[in-house]
Formats: C-alpha cells, structure tokens, sequence
C-alpha cells in the first residue's frame, strides 16, 4: 500500500472468474480429498506432527518418505501422491481454458501478458489455446531448453509475442518490464510465490496504466478464496487494489473487458 501510494509500484485491478468442474472431475477431486484429509490425520497422529505451520508439515512428510520405513514411506508418498493429483487436477481442467477466448481482446491491448499455472502440461495447454484465438504465444517451463526459452523471452520483449504461458519459472528471478497483464490459472499455495508472480507485472508503467491480474479458480475447491484459499494474501491483495470484480462467463464476457481495458492515470 505505501509503495502503491507513493508511486513505486502501479496501482492493481484484479478480475476474479470461477469456473466448475465436470461431473466426472468432481467426483475424482472428492475422492482424492477424502484421501487427503484421511492420510493427513493418520500421518499428523503417527508422527506427532501439527498441521499448521503447512509447509513445515509437507517438509516433514518429503522427509518420512525417503528417510522413513517401507510402511512410512508408502503412507507418506500415498499422501504426497494424492495431493499432486488433486493439483493437477484443478490447474488442467478444462474449463479454465474457455476463459483464454474471453481474454483475447484484453491481451491484444496489453504490452504483454503472463499465464501462471502450476503444471507443464496446463501451460502448454493454455499456450495452444491462445494460439487458437490467434494469439502469438509461448511457453516457459523447465523442460525446455535454454536457448528455446531465451527466444520466448526475446519474442516477449521484441513484442513478437503477446503471451507467455509459464510452469513456475516465471515465479523469480526474471525480469519481465513490459508485462502489464497476469491471469492466474493456478494458484501457487505459497504466499511468497503469489508475491512474486504479482511482482512481475507492478512495475510502474510509462503511460500509467494499472497492473490487472485475472485470478481463474475453480469453485467450491482448495482454490476458492470464499472457502479460505490463500486467506492471508487475498485479503492483502483486495485491500490494496483500486477495484476488484468477480465475473461469470459468458454472461458478462463484455464487462470483463471493459473491466480490464488498460485504462492510464494521466
């Protein structure tokens, strides 16, 4: 707030858009849940670990599974399993990706937009479906090699490219200045994360435009900030943006790009 008031950083606008999952999908995500929360207690009981801090507890359990026994280990790995799938599971969906053609118009306006998600897979889903809308996209990820990920930057910074898709490389240590546009596919659960993919598109812009960032969640799940998902940082994120909107596609696709037009202070 006091960097945005004093104009070290752009002032933020945040779209917020949910979708649902399928019937099919619904039923994976409620079976793999109840996996978790069982495996969760039976492993914080055995092990006389508290859940809170979370981190500390997901380090402690990474530890049991290759330091621990054989009966230890598979518990812990069928836990860290069953919450690798159920991310997975919410950052592909299909579903989000019928948010990219509601966001053409908005990522043609930008300087540059950036696609975060959680898994390789969504990324290069995502980067296939901009294209489709015919968007010049890319997308960076670890798998790629160095040199095929300098030439997305390149593009990303020759205005060659309109989009990047990334799998969490996005999330330190690149500096992406023209960048005015974030759409969050999939959310990290790490606030420091969250922290810094906003970080790559706050920088104050030339012509003062707003940093916008679309926050695309499912409903009803672990991603759904009205059931207390990344609590912390989203009030934080809420309290300091100048206006912040939830929208339901496609009924009100026109109102989220007027929303989103890159609207300057001057």
């Amino acid at each position: 707030k006091e960097s945005i008031d004093r104009g070290y950083i752009a002032e933020i606008k945040v779209a917020q858009i949910a979708v649902n999952l399928t019937i099919d999908e619904k039923f994976e995500f409620d079976e793999l849940s109840e996996v978790i929360t069982k495996s969760r207690f039976e492993l914080s009981k055995r092990f006389g670990l508290k859940v809170d801090p979370y981190p500390h507890f997901m380090a402690e359990i990474v530890r049991i599974k290759k330091e621990g026994d054989m009966r230890d280990s598979m518990a812990a790995g069928r836990y860290l399993s069953s919450i690798s799938k159920r991310k997975a599971l919410l950052a592909n969906t299909p579903e989000k990706l019928k948010v990219v053609k509601y966001l053409a118009g908005s990522i043609k306006e930008s300087n540059g937009t950036l696609f975060f998600t959680e898994t390789i897979a969504g990324a290069e889903a995502i980067c296939n479906e901009l294209k489709q809308v015919g968007i010049s996209a890319a997308t960076i990820h670890s798998g790629l090699k160095s040199e095929e990920r300098y030439s997305a930057f390149l593009g990303f910074h020759e205005k060659r490219i309109q989009a990047l898709t990334a799998a969490k490389v996005l999330d330190e240590g690149v500096d992406v200045p023209e960048a005015d546009l974030a759409v969050i596919v999939s959310a990290s659960k790490t606030r420091r994360q969250m922290i810094q993919r906003m970080g790559r598109v706050i920088r104050v812009k030339a012509d003062g435009r707003k940093a916008r960032f679309v926050f695309v969640y499912v409903a009803n799940t672990s991603e759904d900030p009205s059931s207390g998902a990344h609590d912390e940082f989203w009030n934080e994120v809420l309290s300091v943006a100048t206006s912040s909107e939830q929208f339901e596609l496609p009924k009100e696709a026109r109102e989220l790009t007027n929303f989103l037009k890159p609207d300057s202070l001057g």
